[in-house]
């Protein structure tokens, strides 16, 4: 299962400073707000994040979902940029940006 989530990102900036293992994504309430939290674990105690409201993506796993098994991938209109291994969870509040052990 893919998920392609709506991201305006300057990509070429990110490869040069993302250097993840995988990506968590957190669903949760951000100011009162249904939204989702994208980690890019690398393992230090500041990884690159996201927060990005739940109606900003074209679908959502569902909740019964959590887990791994899943990629998680960033397009622009010249293809798929990057391509990682997700894990899902679902938390109260956002942001968590706890590591995946945590959990």
């Amino acid at each position: 299962m893919c998920i392609y989530l709506n991201l305006m990102i300057l990509i070429k900036i990110i490869r040069g400073f993302i250097r993840a293992e995988y990506v968590i994504i957190s669903k949760g309430t951000l100011h009162g707000r249904d939204a989702l939290e994208l980690v890019f674990e690398d393992g230090s105690d500041a990884p690159f994040v996201i927060h990005m409201l739940s109606e900003q993506c074209d679908r959502l796993l569902p909740e019964n979902n959590q887990g791994g098994g899943f990629v998680v991938t960033v397009w622009t209109r010249g293809g798929n940029q990057l391509r990682y291994p997700g894990k899902y969870r679902v938390v109260e509040n956002l942001p968590d940006v706890s590591p995946w052990s945590e959990h």
